[in-house]
């Protein structure tokens, strides 16, 4: 959203895109160009107030961005086969990094945000880091049209986040897009696409990375007013990129796909019925209501995520040990009533 300051330019205040757009001063007008005016909680962290003149022409950069971000899925797809999930996603951070560090030296801005918001950078750069790891995982599960179908559902998920949090108020025609938005991502997860076995686990995976995605850019409301677009855009990626650089660099990749192997011989071995997965993240066909056994589970101490009506998805932490492993397995054979057939 346009927030229109007092150094005499138009800021992209809550865009992600780490660019700033410099338009001539206009005043704002004294009441609302439309009747569903926008009102925002006082919360320190995430209360703004901004003004969104009407729109009159296509804007050429926006339309760049929309043709560069859809081509972003196939592009990473493609790297996937060169790349692991944990170097491609922090190549691509450092690349913007660099990139907004030139911007930013070329038009006389602030590259880094201010140490008032140190702890708030470190945070926005966790979530940029999980989001990105997410998709790029996902995209190994399921096909380059489903994610960015998938993906395109984050506006509704930022809009009722807005809603929640910052007090936003959505008129009637708004939540029709809601709900017809909702039901276009029922559809096209509906199908799996015939060359991806697994596509149900990397559609939830986009899916979740829609969420990541929406706290991130309701956090970084506040931040982005006061320090800029640019800094408060390539402070976040450089955390990122070092996290993930770090993490590569702990070979956990490997390791995890060893850890994985382990736990499905485990699992198979005990008679469940193992229907893929990728390291850790291991499928379980269950045919029963996977919702009612997850919460059977969680009685056992065991956490396990719904993934369809029937199956489940196992995801531990990295650090598990084949001792914990066992133990999953036997908790999970003894939640079942024994050996499946």
């Amino acid at each position: 959203m346009r927030q229109w300051g007092s150094e005499g330019v138009g800021q992209w205040g809550s865009e992600a895109v780490g660019l700033r757009v410099h338009l001539p001063m206009r005043p704002a007008p004294s009441r609302p160009l439309f009747s569903t005016s926008l009102h925002f909680s006082p919360s320190p962290l995430l209360s703004f107030r901004c003004y969104d003149p009407p729109v009159t022409r296509i804007s050429g950069a926006a339309l760049f961005a929309v043709v560069a971000w859809g081509a972003s899925f196939v592009a990473t797809r493609f790297a996937l086969e060169a790349f692991t999930p944990f170097a491609l996603v922090a190549l691509r951070l450092t690349l913007g990094v660099v990139l907004l560090l030139a911007v930013a030296r070329w038009q006389g801005h602030r590259a880094v945000p201010g140490r008032g918001v140190a702890g708030v950078t470190v945070l926005l750069g966790l979530i940029v880091a999980a989001h990105l790891l997410i998709q790029a995982i996902g995209l190994g599960h399921t096909t380059a049209m489903n994610t960015a179908w998938i993906i395109s559902f984050i506006p509704v998920v930022i809009a009722i986040g807005a809603r929640l949090f910052l007090g936003q108020r959505l008129p009637a025609l708004a939540w029709a897009g809601v709900a017809i938005a909702s039901l276009g991502v029922l559809l096209v997860t509906a199908q799996e696409p015939p060359d991806f076995a697994h596509a149900r686990l990397g559609d939830l995976l986009q899916l979740g990375s829609c969420f990541t995605w929406a706290a991130y850019t309701l956090l970084a409301v506040r931040p982005l007013q006061r320090w800029g677009s640019l800094a408060m855009t390539a402070g976040p990626m450089a955390v990122a990129a070092a996290v993930l650089s770090i993490l590569e660099g702990e070979d956990l990749v490997t390791r995890s796909a060893a850890a994985g192997e382990y736990l499905v011989a485990g699992l198979t071995a005990a008679g469940l019925d193992v229907v893929g997965g990728r390291g850790l993240l291991v499928g379980l066909e269950l045919g029963r209501d996977s919702r009612i056994f997850a919460s059977e589970c969680r009685g056992r101490g065991l956490l396990v995520y719904p993934a369809t009506e029937s199956a489940i998805l196992l995801g531990p932490p990295r650090i598990i040990d084949e001792a914990e492993m066992d133990e999953i397995v036997t908790r999970l054979a003894a939640a079942t009533g024994g050996t499946q057939h």
